[in-house]
């Protein structure tokens, strides 16, 4: 009636690259995401126009800090990565004694591991249900740092795609240190009970 198309949910809503969402074009998310933008994008303006902040990303469930570091999310992906570290050891040591005198079978040790998996299930669920809207976030604050700098449009769509995008090297870096975390752990201040 009013000259808008209509889908099968009511009004039919387009978004082009010069859509704005929360002072930022489309066109910047895209640039700094790189990879996978159309999944982002259609949770970008779900999160921007309609308010939303779940979705999921399993990924970032299964993997929350290899999944942030490899999106350039480096201080989340290493809260992540030790949390997850100190989730793994406390329940590796299970049935070993520290060489440093603490008893890892008794009640106060099996307590601290069981706190240590809830923590880090709570953590892999709220980077599962929430970890695009935290990227979302991220880029957010990320795209308008580099907007605020002086420099051409080409010089600022560059910097734009420099910042974002993914870092294998991180994730590669990321796995290395919690590997080195988890064998020194298990294996460095541990012996087997014979």
């Amino acid at each position: 009636p009013d000259g808008q198309p209509y889908g099968p949910f009511g009004r039919q809503v387009v978004f082009d690259k010069d859509s704005d969402l929360e002072g930022i074009k489309l066109d910047d998310y895209a640039k700094f995401v790189k990879t996978n933008p159309l999944i982002f994008l259609s949770n970008f303006i779900r999160f921007g126009k309609f308010g939303g902040k779940i979705s999921i990303n399993f990924a970032a469930f299964l993997f929350p800090h290899l999944y942030f570091l490899f999106r350039k999310m480096n201080l989340v992906g290493i809260i992540m990565l030790v949390a997850t570290a100190i989730e793994y050891l406390s329940a590796g040591t299970m049935g070993f004694s520290l060489d440093i005198g603490i008893d890892v079978t008794g009640r106060v040790f099996q307590g601290i591991s069981a706190a240590t998996w809830y923590v880090s299930m709570a953590l892999q669920f709220v980077a599962g249900f929430f970890g695009n809207y935290m990227y979302y976030k991220f880029a957010q604050k990320k795209i308008r740092e580099i907007r605020s700098e002086d420099g051409t449009e080409q010089e600022i769509a560059e910097k734009i795609v420099a910042k974002g995008g993914t870092s294998w090297g991180a994730v590669i870096l990321g796995f290395a240190v919690y590997s080195a975390i988890v064998v020194f752990g298990i294996f460095g201040v541990t012996k087997i009970f014979a």
